[in-house]
This record gives C-alpha cells, sequence and structure tokens, in this order.
C-alpha cells in the first residue's frame, strides 16, 4: 500500500492550500517482512528509514521527496522578510494598511529631525565663539530637566484617559504635538541664546508628551490587533523590528536630505529648509490620519457607545416627547403621575433600532466631536459628590419608586450637565445602561424639555419626577432581559422574515463583535455608592 501526504507552508483559515506547489511530499510504502517487498522508483533523492521487528508485522518505510523549482529562493527570502517582520498569526485585513501609513509617519518624523537638528544646534551655541561649553551643558539640562517634569504632570492628569480615548490621544497629542515640539526646534535661534532656552524646554515637553501618549496607546492598539490576546508577545517583538526597519530607512534619507539642504540651500537656506519640513509635516499629518482611521475599536468608549445608540436613543427621545406634557398649574400632578407610572409596551421602532446595531468596522466616530467633548463635558461620572450642583437626582425623588431598583445614581444640574455614580455591586452592563441613560437625559434637556422658568417648586419637582420615570422606562426597555426576536416577531406575525432565535441586547452587541463584557471604557471609576433609604 502507498500513502502520500503533502505539506504546505501556508494554509488558509479555511482549509484551502494558500500556495499551488506542496513545500514537501512524504512517500509512505505499507508493506509485510515476509512477502517480496515492492520498491518505488523515483528519480530525486530518497531517505528511507526501515523499523524491523522479529515478528512478521507490517513495516513501514518513509520517502522524502523534496520538490525545488526556480521560485524557491524568492520564496524563502520572501519568508524569511515575513518572519521578521510581520507577526505569525492572522491579524486582520487593517493590521498591513494601518503598520504602512505608520511606518511613513515614523519615516517623517525621523526626517524632520534631521533639518530640525540644525535650528537645536545652532540654540545650544554651535557655532557660536561665545557659548561655552558649560552653557551649552545648562541649557541641555533645564531643557531635559522641564521636559521630565512636563512629563510627569502630564502622566497624572492624562493617564487615565489612554485606554477610553486611544484613537484622539494618538493623532492629536502624540502626533500633533509632536508637529508642534519640532516647529519650536526649527523657531528657537531666532529667539537669542536666553529665549531659545525656554523654546527649547517647551519642545522637549511636547515630545515627551508625544513618547508617554505613543507608548500608552500602542499598548491598547496592540492588544486590538491582537488575536484573541494570544498573540501580544509577537506583535511588540515585530512592532519593534518595524521600527528598527524605519529608523535604518530614516538614517540613510537623513544623510541624503542633509546632503540636499547643503546643496541647494545655501543660497537660500532659509527657503528650502522650511520648504522642506513643510512638505514632511504635512506627509506626516496625512499618514497618521489615514493610520487612525484604520483602527476599528471593538471597545465601546463615549463616542462610539454615542454613535452605536444613536437610532435607539433619537427613537427614546421621540417617545418621551410624544407622551411628554408640559406641568401647568391647571393640570391634576397626581393623575399625570399615574398616566407616566404605567406600563408602556415596547414600540417596534426600537426593537428595529437594536437590530440595526452596526459592527465595529462600520462604526466611525468623530475625532474632533470626541475630544470636544473630552476637553468640554457634558456627562461627568464617578466624579466626587458635591450636591450642590444638581438640580435633580434620582435620590431626590420620593415618588420615583424605581430609584432602588437603579444599580446607579442619576442627576442633573442647571447646566444640563449630567451626573452618575455607581452603586456597590454594579456590573460593566450597569455601567453601559447607567450612561446610556445620561445620553438619552442629555438629548432631551438640550432639546429644551426641562421643568424651570416661571414654575413653582413643586411644580418642578413633579415634572423633574415624570422626566427621570419616563427615560427609566425607555432604559429598561432597551435593556431589559426580555427576549428581543421573539417580541418583533410577536409584533410583526408569524410570517415575519425576522424569526431568529431570541437574544438579549448583550448577546446582540457580542454577535456584532464589540467587546464590554472584559472591557468598557466609559470613564467609570472603582469609586461606588452603598445607598440606604428610610421613609419618615
Amino acid at each position: 500500500m502507498k500513502v502520500t501526504v503533502l505539506e504546505y507552508e501556508d494554509v488558509d483559515d479555511d482549509g484551502k492550500e494558500g500556495r499551488s506547489q506542496p513545500v514537501c511530499e512524504y512517500t509512505l510504502a505499507v508493506f509485510n517482512t515476509d512477502s517480496d517487498s515492492k520498491v518505488f522508483d523515483n528519480a530525486t533523492t530518497t531517505a528511507t528509514a526501515m523499523a524491523m521487528t522479529t515478528t512478521s508485522a507490517p513495516t513501514i518505510s518513509y520517502r522524502i521527496i523534496r520538490r525545488h523549482d526556480d521560485g524557491d529562493m524568492f520564496r524563502s527570502t520572501v519568508k524569511v522578510l515575513r518572519k521578521l517582520f510581520l507577526p505569525i498569526d492572522n491579524v486582520g485585513p487593517a493590521y498591513l494598511p494601518y503598520q504602512l501609513w505608520d511606518g511613513l509617519q515614523g519615516l517623517c518624523s525621523y526626517l524632520r529631525g534631521v533639518v530640525s537638528a540644525t535650528s537645536v544646534f545652532k540654540a545650544a551655541g554651535v557655532g557660536n565663539a561665545e557659548a561655552t561649553a558649560l552653557s551649552a551643558a545648562l541649557s541641555w539640562a533645564l531643557r531635559d530637566g522641564t521636559g521630565m517634569i512636563g512629563g510627569l504632570v502630564y502622566s497624572y492628569f492624562a493617564g487615565s484617559y489612554f485606554d477610553s480615548h486611544a484613537k484622539e490621544f494618538r493623532l492629536l497629542l502624540a502626533d500633533v504635538i509632536n508637529d508642534v515640539a519640532l516647529t519650536l526646534d526649527m523657531i528657537a535661534p531666532y529667539f537669542g541664546s536666553e529665549g531659545s532656552i525656554w523654546i527649547l524646554g517647551l519642545s522637549t515637553i511636547g515630545k515627551t508628551i508625544c513618547g508617554i501618549t505613543a507608548g500608552a496607546t500602542k499598548g491598547h492598539i496592540t492588544q486590538h490587533f491582537a488575536k484573541d490576546g494570544g498573540n501580544v508577545a509577537d506583535l511588540t517583538a515585530k512592532e519593534s523590528t518595524q521600527e528598527t526597519l524605519v529608523s535604518l530607512i530614516g538614517i540613510i534619507g537623513g544623510v541624503w536630505v542633509a546632503k540636499l539642504l547643503e546643496r541647494y540651500g545655501q543660497n537660500n537656506p532659509f527657503f528650502w529648509t522650511w520648504l522642506l519640513f513643510g512638505i514632511l509635516t504635512a506627509i506626516h499629518v496625512f499618514a497618521n490620519y489615514k493610520a487612525v482611521s484604520l483602527l476599528k475599536l471593538t471597545t465601546l468608549n463615549p463616542e462610539r457607545t454615542r454613535v452605536l445608540f444613536r437610532e435607539s436613543l433619537a427613537v427614546m427621545v421621540n417617545q418621551v416627547r410624544r407622551q411628554h406634557k408640559i406641568p401647568t398649574k391647571k393640570k391634576n400632578y397626581e393623575n399625570e403621575r399615574d398616566d407616566y407610572s404605567k406600563e408602556i409596551p415596547i414600540s417596534e421602532d426600537l426593537l428595529e433600532s437594536i437590530h440595526n446595531f452596526q459592527s465595529p468596522d462600520f462604526v466611525q466616530e468623530s475625532l474632533f466631536t470626541s475630544t470636544w467633548y473630552l476637553v468640554f463635558p457634558t456627562i461627568l461620572v464617578s466624579r466626587p459628590l458635591n450636591w450642590n450642583h444638581l438640580q435633580n437626582c434620582t435620590l431626590y425623588l420620593s415618588d420615583f419608586k424605581e430609584k432602588d431598583e437603579l444599580p446607579y445614581v442619576i442627576g442633573y444640574g442647571v447646566d444640563s450637565v449630567i451626573y452618575v455614580w455607581m452603586k456597590t455591586g454594579a456590573t460593566m452592563k450597569d455601567e453601559l445602561q447607567a450612561y446610556v441613560h445620561a445620553l438619552l437625559l442629555q438629548m432631551l434637556l438640550s432639546s429644551g424639555i426641562r421643568g424651570e422658568g416661571g414654575e413653582r417648586k413643586s411644580e418642578k419637582q413633579e415634572f423633574n419626577t415624570i422626566l427621570l420615570q419616563r427615560t427609566y422606562i425607555e432604559i429598561n426597555h432597551l435593556f431589559k432581559r426580555n427576549p428581543i426576536n421573539k417580541e418583533i416577531g410577536d409584533m410583526r406575525g408569524k410570517d415575519s422574515p425576522s424569526q431568529a432565535p431570541p437574544i438579549l441586547l448583550v448577546e446582540r452587541l457580542d454577535q456584532l463583535g464589540w467587546d464590554f463584557k472584559n472591557r468598557l471604557y466609559l470613564g467609570f471609576s472603582s469609586r461606588r455608592l452603598e445607598t440606604s433609604i428610610k421613609e419618615d
């Protein structure tokens, strides 16, 4: 009996061969030692290993046949380069384009460093007959010391935002501030020997911020590209080799740039230096934007949560506005409160919005909007308690019976800023529910619905009770444990094509690829509240 086994170097996930030719072919000849052994003719060199026994049991002969062709050397070279610079496991289609754009921006930074080095040396006193080695050393020490102190202060204030706003910090603080720092290096000589020290100090602070931010966000991005978190070390190692390659290319390119400036910049060094610096900066910014836009992070942060739940929030806002009635002195608040407290069935539009949730590949948040809310937040979570800022809060409302069921405390101030605190025992799902509740309140308050103006205090209290109660009902519809698909089928009829097995909201997000069970970056800290309410 003859058995042939083919060995392939690259195999896709679906089991299909990635190459037309096998790397190795094994021919196994199985025959009985008591019978005549048949030798298989082959033109290539074979290696045969015989395992004989004292009995007449069958014996297996291994014949290894290697196939060679003219593309072996090329494939071997490609294999070495792939093993050196690319991770072994699959990392997704966006990894290679991202690394190419990231390498381009790194190369531009290296070349601009060569261009700006001349200005830095001039500012340090190189070429100045009056400058001394001591003054240059002192200015250098002052510059480095300023950068270290600035880096410590920056890490203290920004350290908690690196995970939740990785893309924003990667683009704006790790790259744009680096551009500003290099520009400060370029203009430092124009401020004289004394002023240039402070300019170079600011530049060093910018570069330190860039280094801290790049290192912190790189870990988050590496975790994103890692295959189920199992090849983080391999990705980190390949990132290092890629940076080494970019540095080697940058050294060669830097020598060429220096000679280019020496040859063409003698007559007008100012023009040629700034022209080259400007071109490299423009390419750097464009490459960074392209690289960051390729990141489709699967974790939920404030802006991605806002985009993901945008349709559901719009539906809930319309639901509240349709059922909302502006309180007046003539109305009977007891009857109105009873109308609002009635359980209202979940609407078909809300269920449809849940099924319209998009996967991370199709959710593109606005980095400008995200940065704006980061600098000027309208939803404050896990902040130190300051009850004086609150116009209304779930703890204030004696008529809001559902406040004990909420795993969080939510309220808002006169400036429409939403405050959220989590209670003890709250889970990540509760954190997501609390943040979506805050987004719903924010949209309603920004649209002009609030209890204020010339109304009496009791009327405002009734209005606030109704508003929190209505938003709670809508959020409860969104996050309650009733099967989603089953309810859609019941509302549309048995002949509805949407008759998939019933799932929950959290399962729906998990199916789409969102990772919020293990990682959720909405800004909540470990601070928790424990409330105890006693009726008078």
